[in-house]
């Protein structure tokens, strides 16, 4: 979901849902695994499996395990 969340006086707009909580998960791996940009197995294929494996993490508020994938930065 998207769109405008507040009070008149004080509108955000801003994204709710699954999509958008597994790539906050996904942001915050990047620390962990010292990696600038990691992706998940289903944008993995989507651009040809170009990403490098990094394993399988369970992450909060995603019931299964994510299988991450590095993009090198050219």
């Amino acid at each position: 979901m998207y769109g405008n969340v507040g009070a008149p006086s004080r509108l955000d707009f801003t994204v709710m849902g699954t999509a958008v909580n597994r790539t906050a998960r996904l942001e915050s791996l990047t620390k962990e695994l010292d990696a600038p940009i990691l992706v998940s197995s289903d944008f993995n294929q989507q651009i040809k499996n170009s990403g490098d494996y990094m394993g399988e993490f369970s992450v909060k508020g995603v019931r299964d395990a994510l299988q991450v994938y590095s993009i090198p930065i050219i």
